[in-house]
């Protein structure tokens, strides 16, 4: 690749609209293009190329945007990042900025304003590009905007230790957190790196001397066989206190330069800290659908994200998705009123929890409409549970307390993951598909999806 064209990465599913990206991105610039349609390609290819702008299709199969810009942002700071999706939501498009996009665009977008983004993002890395003061407080800037985004712990540790890595270009790097007085080094992708100065700092105690004097950075230079250890101390989440440790470290800037740099990221992650520890005391109301008492929509689409993000990183993972529909519900709210019918959808959200395993989830998805998320079943499972769950509703006497006695069904359509769907679209329309075949046959029935053409 030549150094005097930028190079820019596709991440898109459709080699059509690959093609259309490539030209619009020509319009504006002679660059270097590259493109894949895989996710984890696209983070190998980040790993080993100094692009400037990464442009990544949400709506693709085999393509976790979100994902993916999580993981350049982790990699590489300074690399711009625009994210293009057929479906995007004002809830995906703050979670895309919060996590350090330049741009989030809803297909179809219009060309000027994406050529606009383009050249806006190639600017800005032309505009720090040579200056290493410079590229070291965006870097520095990078890592706080991301931290300042996340609201798991784990993400901030991975996003700490890389920062740290490119800061100090470590021969080895290794995280330890101490409770009390108990030591515990967190996994990390290179282990034996990462023993190594397991060994190394306990000859020397570093962790310790930086803990008792209590500064951001404790530098142990080289002695005789001992190898120069630099010891960044922080805390995040509760009482517990972090030390990363980084062997050998080549400074870029002096170390008093990179102390003041890290004091300004501990600052960050300690205000982080303390929102996470907020946001898990009221998190749960975040998720609750007040009318019916189970999750709601945001917390099913962070459900499924989180397990397609397992089965992306470990191949695993099979779960199933129930689509319900309540059969002539409107009737039922013209003939007894609203009040009425939000009684009747609290107490069908009941029956589904009680019906369904500990281990399912049940969301309300929206008006009559309602969601469970089976995990570790397979297609012939998941139709038994759904199933049973139609006889329970079919049976079953709502209001009875009440007097009223009023009957119901569901329709009900199946999907699984692997079997149907391979993404959180295609597993939500699947199982959609076949809830509204089942409507349009007969209704109070359980339809299972059609596979998917190979």
């Amino acid at each position: 690749m030549t150094s005097s064209q930028p190079n820019v990465l596709i991440v898109q599913g459709d080699a059509r609209e690959t093609e259309l990206v490539m030209e619009l991105i020509r319009d504006v610039v002679r660059a270097q293009v590259d493109s894949t349609n895989s996710g984890e390609r696209a983070i190998e290819l980040v790993s080993r190329t100094p692009y400037q702008l990464v442009i990544a299709d949400c709506g693709s199969v085999g393509v976790d945007g979100m994902y993916i810009l999580e993981r350049v942002k982790a990699a590489s700071p300074s690399t711009s990042v625009i994210l293009t999706s057929p479906y995007a939501t004002i809830d995906e498009a703050v979670k895309a900025m919060r996590l350090g996009a330049e741009d989030y665009f809803k297909k179809p977008f219009n060309p000027e304003h994406f050529k606009l983004a383009v050249r806006r993002c190639l600017d800005r890395r032309a505009l720090f590009t040579g200056d290493q003061a410079v590229s070291g407080l965006m870097m520095l800037l990078n890592a706080c905007q991301l931290v300042s985004g996340f609201l798991e712990e784990e993400k901030i540790l991975e996003t700490v230790t890389s920062y740290l890595r490119r800061e100090t270009s470590p021969k080895g790097l290794a995280l330890f957190k101490l409770v009390g007085d108990t030591r515990v080094r967190v996994p990390s992708t290179s282990e034996l790196d990462a023993e190594v100065v397991e060994v190394i700092v306990d000859g020397q105690n570093a962790i310790q001397a930086c803990r008792e004097e209590k500064v951001p950075l404790k530098h142990v230079p080289r002695t005789g066989s001992s190898p120069e250890v630099a010891v960044f101390q922080f805390k995040c989440v509760g009482d517990g206190e972090y030390f990363v440790v980084c062997l050998a470290p080549t400074w870029t800037a002096t170390p008093e330069e990179v102390v003041s740099r890290f004091r300004l990221l501990q600052a960050q992650i300690g205000m982080t800290g303390r929102n996470i520890q907020n946001y898990r005391g009221v998190r749960h109301l975040l998720y609750l659908d007040e009318p019916t008492g189970l999750y709601n929509t945001r917390y099913l689409h962070l459900c499924l994200d989180q397990a397609f993000e397992r089965r992306e990183k470990t191949g695993d993972g099979m779960f199933s998705v129930l689509f319900l529909d309540v059969d002539k519900f409107k009737s039922i709210n013209d003939r007894f009123g609203h009040l009425v019918g939000t009684k009747l959808l609290f107490e069908m959200g009941q029956l589904l929890r009680t019906t369904l395993r500990k281990s399912d989830v049940a969301f309300r998805y929206g008006g009559d409409e309602f969601v469970a998320l089976l995990n570790g079943t397979t297609a012939t499972e998941a139709c038994a549970l759904a199933e049973k769950l139609r006889v329970a509703v079919e049976k079953n006497d709502f209001l009875a307390r009440e007097g009223l006695n009023i009957k119901l069904t569901v329709s009900i359509g199946v999907a699984n993951c692997p079997e149907h769907a391979k993404s959180k679209r295609e597993i939500l329309d699947s199982a959609d598909g076949a809830m509204y075949a089942v409507k349009r046959a007969s209704r109070n029935r359980v339809y299972i999806a059609e596979k998917k053409a190979a």
